[in-house]
């Protein structure tokens, strides 16, 4: 039996029923009873009824039932070709670079990983009544960095789009200048210009790198300025991808974490600055998050033929999350392409790196590539006057922003602050246990006609002509970003970590919160709230509350593997940092090395002064330059005022970070990265190694402003 229908002998007597066959569905097999039985004897009307051994039994009934009358006419069928089943459409997803969204020409430009869905192999239409379905994971060759642009940060390279050639370098991203007359970084085009590009790209019809971003866009300028002022690039910027927005889209606070440490100086038990910190300023300096495959998938019913257009258009239109509006009388734009539709679904993942408090791992591991840099938070005035690269001043009055504050605040009088006055890293952390959510996003500039200046395209050689990046292909671009993510309550979800600035040295991890409370603070579920109890973790002895000496980590039996490294000594590795200038100034004991100091250009400080201000013998007018690393023995947790802003809104919870904007709009960069602190660049020739690190000191694991 394949279907029961309605018979209605009024309506369908002469004109037949018209039911469609297309062989596509299973159905059920008539029972033999049904099949054998010549017809159906029931009473029309019975004076007694009984059952007599499970059998239901009649008295003085009387039986017999007017044949139906068929019109065998009615039923003709009428054959038609089969389509095909199983149809292979050539649609395929090929790697792409998309801007964020936002006005197509701005300036300092984010821009996402993402796909471009591509049909201009599509031969023929996709004929009606077809069932589509469009599947694929996207997985990133090593991790995803999260960062912004949009203070003064850059990107590693200016790559935009599908095409990946090294050899668009040359175009310096010509077609992404929206006035490119009166631009003075735009190069000058000729027909010699665009000769010298070579072939065009097979993969988007254009010159190689045209669609590429410009100097401004990629943070280029922003890099040239700072080598030509100041000799070098900063890792960390401003702007970072720690600020909060309300349910308005407006940012609320610039700053959603704040950083506490012990201070190592005082020797004694105590705690060091409070301070407002930012990550994710730059591809220096990104936020990095584990990458895993996402998978990508959707399906639908074409309710009439489809061009490949359509096609792209009917995908890109249900990945972007369009609903039907389920009104007949009303129909919108994918109820005309598409029925019975699936929409993408567990856009997720979920990260457990396994580590513990405690835990250490090599230079050379997968796990220090995770690792992400805190610095102090900046304001654009200050690192473009050199403070990322410790260098100028600036003078502050009333209503001034001072390092690391909110800003727009009263200050008494004028006071010059220098970036002496702050350390410009704070410390390291890993996300080592959390769930990351993924968003999508069309790429609608792709798709526009822009009028450009003539001759800035080849084909572009009339006033008022048009051209588009997607060149009139069967195309739909989109970018990947993280919606949000969030970390389970435990104090292990978020751990920070350290290293000794040598050659070879492991990764320590450490857990800057105490969950379980003590005598003096009570247990707590989320220690980033910053009511737990804090740890005091020091590389040097100090005296605690009650007047006992305590070690500190250098007899810490985990600490100690952490503090080996790859040079060959009889001592215990603890004791190259137990002996310093400062307690003896005659050893040779303790460990000198060559520091990029983040104020005071490379020089030779012993190894216990890059955490601690030492002194050489003399007193303080012979004191080394401020500790770079002062700060890495602490721990993130949330900016009062952050949760003031959560509290104030009725079901916002509080999240580790958010990358959408209210309307469903990326606000960062998110990029396929192998760089940070741990690691190294994504390859030999990308900007962060050749700019960043060199000014780094050439270091594998460093950047420019670390020790």
């Amino acid at each position: 039996m394949i279907e029961e229908i309605d018979w209605d002998q009024e309506t369908y007597g002469t004109i037949g029923y018209p039911y469609a066959f297309t062989n596509n569905s299973i159905g059920t097999a008539l029972s033999g009873d049904q099949q054998s039985k010549q017809f159906d004897n029931l009473p029309l009307r019975a004076e007694t009824q009984t059952i007599i051994d499970n059998r239901l039994v009649y008295g003085n009934y009387v039986d017999g039932f007017d044949l139906a009358e068929l019109d065998t006419v009615a039923f003709e069928p009428v054959h038609s070709e089969r389509p095909d089943d199983f149809k292979t459409y050539n649609i395929q997803a090929l790697p792409s670079t998309s801007p964020a969204p936002g006005e197509y020409f701005q300036k300092g430009q984010n821009k996402n990983v993402g796909f471009t869905i591509d049909a201009s192999d599509l031969q023929g239409n996709v004929e009606e009544g077809s069932f589509v379905s469009f599947s694929f994971t996207l997985n990133p060759k090593n991790n995803f960095h999260v960062y912004n642009v949009k203070g003064t940060g850059y990107h590693q390279s200016p790559q935009m789009g599908e095409d990946f050639d090294n050899a668009g370098l040359k175009a310096h991203g010509i077609g992404t200048y929206e006035d490119y007359e009166s631009a003075a970084s735009a190069p000058p085009v000729n027909p010699s210009f665009f000769a010298a590009l070579g072939a065009e790209s097979p993969l988007t019809g254009h010159p190689k790198g045209f669609w590429w971003q410009n100097a401004e866009k990629s943070g280029a300028k922003f890099i040239k300025d700072q080598i030509n002022l100041y000799g070098g690039v900063p890792a960390v910027c401003s702007g970072g991808v720690t600020s909060a927005v309300n349910q308005d889209g407006i940012t609320a606070t610039q700053n959603r974490f704040k950083w506490k440490h012990f201070d190592m100086l005082s020797e004694q038990s105590s705690i060091g600055d409070v301070s407002d910190v930012d990550f994710g300023t730059s591809a220096g300096n990104p936020f990095v998050v584990q990458g895993r495959p996402v998978k990508i998938s959707c399906s639908f019913t074409a309710v009439k033929d489809l061009t490949p257009t359509e096609v792209v258009d009917t995908i890109a239109r249900i990945l972007a999350g369009e609903l039907q509006s389920r009104d007949p009388d009303s129909p919108n734009e994918i109820d005309l392409l598409a029925d019975n539709i699936t929409y993408p679904e567990g856009l997720e993942y979920s990260i457990d790196l396994g580590l513990n408090n405690g835990s250490s791992v090599k230079e050379t591991s997968p796990v220090a590539d995770l690792i992400t840099m805190v610095g102090t938070r900046y304001n654009s005035a200050q690192i473009n006057d050199g403070f990322g690269l410790g260098k100028g001043s600036t003078t502050i009055g009333g209503g001034g922003a001072e390092i690391g504050g909110a800003g727009g605040g009263a200050v008494d009088g004028d006071e010059t602050i220098t970036p002496q006055d702050s350390d410009i890293i704070k410390g390291f952390f890993v996300l080592n246990k959390a769930n990351v959510q993924f968003g999508m996003f069309r790429d609608e500039g792709y798709e526009e006609d822009k009028e450009l200046t003539v001759g800035q395209h080849p084909d572009l050689q009339v006033e008022g002509e048009t051209i588009s990046e997607r060149n009139g292909e069967a195309r739909a671009r989109f970018g990947m970003y993280i919606k949000e993510i969030n970390v389970p309550d435990d104090e292990e979800s978020i751990l920070s970590c350290m290293r000794r600035p040598l050659p070879g040295a492991r990764w320590w991890f450490f857990a800057p919160w105490n969950a379980a409370g003590n005598e003096d603070f009570p247990a707590v579920d989320n220690v980033l709230l910053g009511d737990a109890d804090f740890r005091e973790y020091s590389l040097f002895p100090f005296t605690q509350p009650n007047g006992s000496q305590a070690g500190g980590l250098q007899v810490n039996p985990s600490f100690a593997q952490a503090l080996g490294h790859n040079i060959d000594d009889d001592d215990a590795p603890q004791s190259r940092l137990g002996l310093s200038a400062q307690s003896n100034p005659d050893s040779e004991v303790d460990e000198y090395i060559f520091i990029d100091h983040s104020t005071s250009n490379i020089r030779l400080m012993s190894e216990s002064a890059v955490f601690r201000q030492e002194f050489f013998s003399g007193g303080e007018s012979n004191e080394q330059p401020a500790p770079p690393w002062k700060s890495v023995l602490g721990g993130l947790y949330y900016n009062p005022v952050y949760k003031d802003l959560v509290a104030s809104e009725d079901g916002r919870q509080i999240k580790f970070f958010e990358g959408e904007a209210p309307g469903g709009v990326s606000r960062f960069s998110l990029m396929d990265g192998k760089g940070g602190p741990g690691g190294s660049g994504t390859d030999d020739n990308s900007i962060y190694d050749n700019y960043v690190l060199f000014a780094g000191g050439g270091s594998k694991t460093k950047t420019s402003q670390e020790a």
